[in-house]
């Protein structure tokens, strides 16, 4: 069993009191191969240059801006923001002696503390789906954003999830009932809304997303009872139903049968 915490503890990680769990949970989701490839893409995206200052806004435990750091080499500056000081404290701790062009700022996505035009590059994967109002955060990158900047929006659409299962319905209640007590469980398809809507040009959408074939992989990765404890505590599945379909993804996965993926979306764009 993964640790007791659900998607929705990151909109306040100190809040929850439990930030170990999220460093480490943090650190179990960076150790995967798909996840590395989904971040390598998002540094692709952004097109970087030596000498560019970036901005990593949801930087977590900052191992991202450690690599952008690496990237932009020293006559570069990478820029991590995170709202849990916690987070930040971490980030911090893992540079020390690093020599790297890099700071960890406490900072709100609502209300970023820099002056407009600062930034060559701003990047954020799987941040805006903990946000209530990605629109705002995604607007306040615009502003810090010099002209000409790449923008790199990286989020998962939570609806979009699979799993290889008899029971469609008690599935598509699962997965319903979990996207639908996201902040944001539709950030990845409404990407292309927010950068139109903050003035961005030259937009490019790529789809992404994992996938796999171990129930192992699944549980270290997600936790199958962060799908389903919310249901079945709301009332929109019973625990007797919820653990029979447990039961026949394990059966599945002992038979070599087990599958589930879940979609994201990767959007580029620029500052005019």
């Amino acid at each position: 069993m993964s640790e007791p915490i659900l998607n929705v503890g990151y909109t306040d990680v100190d809040g929850t009191g439990q930030a170990p769990a999220y460093v480490h949970h943090l650190d179990r989701m960076t150790a995967s191969e798909q996840v590395q490839g989904s971040k390598q893409r998002t540094f692709q995206a952004l097109e970087l240059r030596p000498g560019d200052v970036v901005l990593d806004l949801g930087c977590g435990t900052g191992e991202d801006a450690r690599a952008l750091a690496a990237l932009v080499g020293p006559h570069g500056r990478v820029v991590g923001v995170d709202k849990s000081a916690a987070m930040i404290a971490t980030a911090r701790q893992r540079a020390a002696g690093l020599d790297l062009p890099l700071e960890y700022l406490v900072g709100d996505a609502y209300a970023l503390e820099f002056p407009d035009a600062t930034f060559d590059r701003c990047r954020v994967d799987r941040v805006l789906h903990h946000l209530d109002d990605p629109q705002v955060a995604v607007d306040g990158l615009v502003r810090v954003a010099r002209p000409g900047a790449r923008i790199v929006l990286h989020e998962p659409d939570f609806e979009m999830m699979v799993f290889s299962s008899p029971d469609r319905a008690l599935t598509r209640t699962l997965v319903n009932h979990w996207c639908d007590n996201m902040r944001n469980g539709w950030a990845g398809r409404h990407l292309v809304a927010y950068a139109r809507r903050a003035g961005l040009v030259d937009l490019r959408v790529e789809p992404g997303g994992f996938m796999g074939t171990d129930y192992a992989e699944f549980q270290r990765m997600v936790g199958f009872e962060r799908l389903i404890a919310p249901a079945v505590e709301a009332g929109a599945a019973s625990a007797d139903r919820a653990n029979a379909w447990l039961a026949e993804l394990q059966a599945a996965d002992a038979a070599g049968c087990f599958f589930w993926a879940a979609s994201t979306f990767l959007l580029s764009a620029r500052k005019p």
